[in-house]
């Protein structure tokens, strides 16, 4: 796995539908639990943090800070 491969990968991870804590969201009918809303930002910030210490170590792009890639 290149450097190239890897910045997909992690694209994929946040973004891609079958992968977006977003789109699991957008399924959700009705008001949503407090606990949903924590375990999200939980979530987000834990795929960033990976994101950004993996493109540390290959100089590649840090995430988006963009919130329509938040999750």
């Amino acid at each position: 796995m290149n450097a190239a491969d890897l910045a997909l990968l992690l694209q994929e991870a946040n973004s891609a539908p079958w992968e977006s804590v977003q789109s699991a969201l957008d399924m959700v009918d009705g008001a949503t639990h407090p606990r949903i809303g924590w375990l999200t930002t939980h979530l987000t910030q834990t795929k960033r943090g990976y994101w950004a210490a993996i493109a540390g170590a290959t100089g590649d792009l840090p995430p988006p800070t963009t919130p329509d890639c938040a999750a």
